[in-house]
């Protein structure tokens, strides 16, 4: 199994893991990947973005899955504030592969999701259910039409 992940860049909790909204989502998260015996994940997917992305990246990382980081385009961690920079660049140093576009172009963080798709057969996504676009919603649709199964860790639900 493959697991790639899509979300906001901007969550409720800014960037505290150790808020009442997101203790919760860690928790689920962990257990999604670590404490399921359904399935046996052979490595995981980022987009190395702020948020959702990075922290999930994470979370493979402590518990020794593979991360292959997808970038869009050299210099993506640029414009981050420097909280988001520093995990970037502490986690991208311990993925086992990291495929990069050589430039950003228009749509490099929408093909960057679809290569995803192409390699993945699970979602783990954090969609804000009211939320009808941006990346996460198209990237989550795009799973949906692949017939991905898609975990949404911010209602803690399957999408379908």
């Amino acid at each position: 199994m493959i697991v790639a992940a899509t979300g906001h860049r901007e969550l409720p909790c800014g960037t505290n893991r150790n808020s009442a909204w997101f203790i919760p989502k860690r928790a689920e998260l962990h257990h999604y990947l670590y404490n399921n015996d359904s399935f046996r994940i052979r490595y995981c997917l980022s987009g190395m973005a702020q948020g959702w992305d990075l922290w999930f990246a994470e979370e493979c990382l402590s518990l020794n899955i593979p991360v292959h980081a997808y970038i869009p385009f050299i210099g993506q961690e640029d414009n981050f504030d420097l909280y988001w920079k520093k995990l970037y660049r502490n986690t991208i140093k311990n993925c086992k592969v990291v495929v990069c576009a050589e430039k950003n172009y228009e749509r490099a963080y929408l093909d960057r999701n679809d290569r995803m798709l192409e390699e993945a057969s699970h979602v783990a996504a954090m969609l804000d259910p009211t939320v009808n676009r941006g990346g996460t919603y198209y990237t989550v649709n795009r799973a949906k039409e692949k017939n991905l199964k898609i975990l949404n860790f911010w209602t803690n639900s399957f999408i379908t």
